[in-house]
């Protein structure tokens, strides 16, 4: 869900919707801190062993988070320069 979010946002930002584009990616943010966290509770199997499976997934939502927070943060700053 939150993978296509981020697209979605990618493709409102090409069209010019920078607004919304915006607020999707706070929402993609959000949605994988909130993911990360509950991931992390879970980050071992029953013999007490790091899961390889949530371990991937961990690492791939955070690769997700980064994507989005660096291009919140890109908007952010563009916003802000046509403020001005």
């Amino acid at each position: 869900m939150t993978e296509s979010l981020l697209l979605e946002a990618q493709s409102l930002l090409l069209e010019g919707d920078i607004d919304t584009s915006i607020d999707l990616l706070k929402t993609v943010v959000s949605q994988c801190n909130s993911d990360l966290a509950s991931q992390q509770n879970h980050t071992t199997d029953g013999n007490g062993d790091r899961s390889t499976t949530n371990a991937d997934t961990v690492h791939n939502t955070r690769q997700l988070r980064q994507v989005a927070a660096y291009q919140l943060a890109l908007l952010l700053l563009q916003r802000s320069g046509r403020m001005r």
